[in-house]
């Protein structure tokens, strides 16, 4: 196998950088994307899909998104930005369904859908093709489902949008418009299905607008991946790409992950790239660290920042209490846990601890904002990695300078 095949065969089955969108790569979510297309598949149904950053959210929606719309074209893909608002989201939906490009540009001309809409005043559903380009009034949820209903019908089959991180979208009167929108569309059994991705307060914002919308919205709630998931991940890989990997180093990668699928793909799409530029039919334990080293610098850069700021430049203080925190299966931990992980990570790296003072006063420190704000504090005398997926990356870095965290046995995870 030369290189390029081997990136395309790579490529193909460990993709850190870009959503799945097929069933058979998408491991561990068997239930929830049968739920999905399910609950989709009903008259009226519309979806919420929430849980932490990087727990594969995206990759869940676009592949039940894609198995939902089938032969009619490719659904519509959105992602919202500071901003993003009512309006912007549903004009670009509608544009993509058209298939409007953004550098149109045709003069003066008036593009008819046909429909002539009450709610519209009566008023012919259309748009300009202008030369500042195509412009689409929507300033209501009344008149998004009218677009809505004369672009379904003009096209003759139905529409799947997929709202991304949906809690970037901070303007309550937006959230109350798409509450109406997703009502709306239901009760005029418009075919057009929205599935909304976000954190879990972002729909209770939506129900608590209208409470009724939540007999209409599937709520389908998305955590880290199992074991045998994240095992799953890099044995496929591992037989695509003739190279061999033992279990430790499975185990190893699966643990280091703590269950966020992107860290799974990276990491183990490093070390299998470590292991063929070596010439290897079996990762070794020098590609195996190469990997390690390699997948480090592939982190996105805002992470790599954050956690870098938090270390104030002294690793030997800031980092073992970093580790401790992370060295646990759950995501919050008290002090006293934190102390006791903490002794165990300074014996792993034969490191003198600092005293149980020095380190509650640490951990405060590393809430604040000249450390990144890295952790935060839920309740008095517990901490939590402020961003839950930071935990893999540390220990993505504790794995790489030697120290292994998380359970003891990799299979009681």
């Amino acid at each position: 196998m030369n290189r390029d095949d081997f990136l395309k065969v790579r490529n193909s089955y460990l993709t850190s950088a870009s959503p799945i969108q097929s069933p058979e790569h998408l491991k561990g979510r068997e239930r929830s994307l049968s739920a999905l297309v399910d609950a989709l598949s009903s008259p009226g149904r519309h979806a919420f899909i929430f849980g932490h950053r990087g727990v594969g959210k995206t990759s869940l929606s676009q592949t039940a998104a894609f198995q939902l719309q089938n032969s009619h074209g490719s659904p519509i893909l959105l992602g919202c930005d500071q901003s993003s608002t009512f309006d912007s989201l549903c004009s670009e939906a509608i544009k993509q369904a058209l298939n409007i490009s953004p550098l149109e540009r045709k003069g003066q001309m008036k593009f008819n859908l046909g429909a002539s809409v009450a709610s519209l005043g009566g008023a012919t559903v259309g748009f300009d093709r202008a030369k500042e380009g195509t412009q689409i009034a929507i300033s209501s949820a009344n008149s998004a489902v009218s677009y809505f209903s004369a672009v379904t019908k003009y096209l003759g089959f139905g529409l799947i949008v997929v709202i991304d991180e949906f809690d970037k979208l901070q303007n309550q009167n937006d959230h109350a418009k798409f509450a109406s929108l997703i009502k709306l569309s239901s009760d005029q059994k418009i075919p057009v299905k929205f599935i909304l991705c976000g954190i879990g307060e972002t729909i209770e914002l939506i129900f608590k607008e209208h409470e009724s919308v939540s007999r209409q919205v599937h709520s389908e709630a998305v955590s880290q991946l199992n074991l045998q998931a994240r095992l799953d991940i890099i044995e496929d890989a591992e037989k695509a790409l003739f190279i061999h990997m033992k279990s430790d180093f499975k185990y190893r990668i699966a643990q280091i992950s703590d269950g966020f699928p992107s860290f799974v793909h990276l990491i183990a799409e490093k070390i299998f790239t470590a292991a063929f530029d070596a010439g290897e039919t079996e990762v070794t334990s020098e590609s195996y660290r190469d990997g390690l080293e390699q997948a480090i610098v592939s982190v996105e850069f805002s992470m790599r920042t954050r956690y870098e700021k938090a270390l104030h430049k002294n690793t030997r203080t800031y980092e073992p209490i970093i580790w401790a925190l992370a060295n646990d299966k759950l995501l919050e931990l008290n002090v006293d846990d934190t102390w006791r992980n903490y002794l165990k990570v300074c014996d792993q790296m034969n490191i003198t601890p600092s005293s149980r003072q020095n380190m509650n006063t640490k951990l405060n420190q590393l809430t604040q904002e000249p450390y990144g704000c890295l952790l935060f504090k839920p309740r008095r005398s517990n901490y939590t990695f402020s961003e839950k997926m930071m935990r893999g990356y540390a220990r993505l870095r504790a794995a790489r300078d030697g120290c292994m965290l998380g359970p003891e046995n990799p299979a009681a995870t």
